[in-house]
């Protein structure tokens, strides 16, 4: 099995939603995959019950947890040949630090969402870094971006000193926040906007996940 997890130092980022559209683009790649929501928000969670009733295919089956039992919850997952693991946001205290460190240096590709904005910005590349050298296999991921910004490229020169940042920027578009709160993914459809981002950054994944 594979473990791609995202993380981040905290909320609204964007993990969540990354989260969801790599599942959903794994199932479009035909992959048995499995999505594991160790965030007490349950937003991974909440928006597989809605694709569940909703009768959306491909089915993405998400299993919650609590991040310090991360590998219970992994089980519970069954054998797939990939598990999207989203964390919780910050990290309040002892047993939750160790617990990130523990899976992030379990993980076969550690996906870290970074918004171009400054104290948000400074916290994910300490994380990230930390966790790099601590032997995880980090990428930061730029998201919600505006390629017109000046903000945008001092963003990814900030993160580069801290680590690996991907190729793939993650536009800032509406659809990517209304089909997550469908349940849907703009993975899954060429109409939405984000759709080609979307699929690049799999594209990535399951190059680094050996999926491809």
């Amino acid at each position: 099995m594979r473990l791609l997890t995202i993380l981040g130092s905290k909320g609204g980022i964007g993990k969540s939603t990354l989260a969801s559209n790599l599942l959903v683009a794994a199932r479009l790649d035909g992959i048995e995959a499995v999505g594991v929501d160790l965030d007490t928000q349950g937003s991974l969670a909440a928006w597989a019950g809605k694709r569940y009733a909703g009768g959306i295919q491909p089915e993405a089956r998400v299993v919650a947890g609590r991040l310090p039992g991360w590998r219970d919850s992994v089980d519970v997952a069954g054998n797939p040949v990939l598990a999207v693991a989203d964390m919780p946001p910050g990290l309040p205290d002892d047993e939750h630090f160790a617990a990130t460190e523990e899976i992030a240096t379990a993980s076969h590709l550690v996906i870290i969402p970074g918004l171009a904005k400054g104290p948000t910005l400074e916290r994910i590349g300490e994380v990230g870094q930390f966790l790099r050298d601590s032997g995880a296999p980090i990428v930061f991921v730029l998201n919600m971006t505006d390629p017109r910004k000046r903000a945008t490229k001092a963003a990814r020169a900030y993160l580069s000193q801290h680590g690996e940042v991907c190729e793939v920027e993650i536009p800032e578009r509406e659809h990517i926040h209304q089909a997550m709160h469908q349940g849907l993914a703009v993975s899954e459809d060429r109409r939405f906007a984000g759709y080609d981002a979307m699929l690049a950054l799999w594209a990535f994944a399951a190059r680094r996940l050996g999926l491809r």
